[in-house]
């Protein structure tokens, strides 16, 4: 009669958490103790490209889209400030009349900025108001990386000044064209925008660009705080 032979194999025990695993991961044709590959740290450079430059990329898109377009303002010429007619009275009452060129631009690749409706210019010379334009009742907008020109007439009405200021201005427009401080208006609730001194005919000033800001709010409003 043939015996078999009955090999008694040494009991596991499933309480150690070593035994535990190996068992577990272990296949039909995988050792159990075959090493397990870690996954490899991702580089600098895929960092770079995968997380960080979209990160970049997304918050230079919220910028140009939340800035304002660039402003500039030019006087191309001036009437009813003649000093033998209309500045030979002291005080003299003056109805001026200023034909003006107001720019927009925008320098951002890939929007599109607007000018809302409200928007107007002013003039003024040594502190004193002489012209305003006539609000806009259109939007002005101006596609990605263009600009625009638009026409403006500022007009005054009764426009008088101190003696000191109108002897000042005979004496420059005597010596040549003068310059005159022109202001963007209506751009915002709480401020305004002055583009500085421009010289009547002076189109180079089309180049640079309006960037004084001047509150206009009163600290009553919270918007304007």
């Amino acid at each position: 009669a043939t015996h078999s032979t009955i090999v008694h194999q040494p009991l596991v025990s499933v309480a150690d958490p070593q035994a535990r695993g190996a068992m577990k991961g272990a296949g039909p044709n995988q050792r159990s103790d075959q090493p397990v590959a870690t996954p490899k740290p991702m580089s600098r450079c895929r960092i770079f490209w995968t997380l960080v430059f979209p990160t970049m990329l997304f918050a230079g898109a919220i910028f140009q889209y939340v800035e304002l377009p660039d402003y500039y303002a030019a006087i191309n010429s001036v009437s009813g400030l003649d000093p033998t007619t209309d500045l030979a009275r002291r005080p003299a009452l003056l109805y001026p009349e200023f034909n003006l060129t107001f720019r927009v631009a925008s320098h951002t690749p890939w929007f599109t900025k607007c000018v809302e409706p409200g928007a107007y210019m002013g003039v003024a010379y040594g502190g004193v108001w002489f012209a305003t334009t006539v609000p806009t009742t259109e939007r002005i907008c101006v596609g990605p990386g263009k600009t625009v020109d638009r026409p403006f007439v500022a007009r005054g009405r009764e426009v008088v000044m101190p003696v000191s200021v109108q002897d000042s201005l005979v004496g420059k427009l005597r010596g040549g064209l003068p310059d005159f401080d022109v202001v963007l208006l209506g751009l915002g609730q709480c401020w305004a925008l002055s583009c500085g001194r421009r010289r009547v005919g002076d189109t180079d000033v089309l180049q640079a660009r309006c960037s004084n800001y001047i509150r206009t709010g009163s600290r009553r409003y919270a918007k304007c705080r």
